[in-house]
């Protein structure tokens, strides 16, 4: 990850309401990351999404270490 990136995890309620050049706009606009899933929660429901919708947005700060090629992720 780099500064500045923004990671996000969420539940098809939103995907299925707010198309995705509005889910990345909204995800990158707000000052915060709990505002910016605040809002695309809103925005979901606004926008009549019956079923559950669940979102998390984590931002990379300006001391996250850099990607290293050498790194290696293991999955149990």
């Amino acid at each position: 990850l780099q500064a500045g990136d923004v990671v996000m995890l969420c539940s098809d309620g939103l995907v299925k309401s707010v198309p995705d050049a509005a889910i990345r706009s909204i995800a990158a606009n707000h000052e915060s990351a709990q505002s910016a899933a605040d809002a695309l929660v809103e925005r979901s429901l606004h926008d009549g999404e019956q079923d559950n919708v669940t979102v998390v947005v984590a931002r990379a700060s300006k001391g996250a270490p850099k990607a290293d090629s050498s790194t290696v992720l293991r999955r149990r």
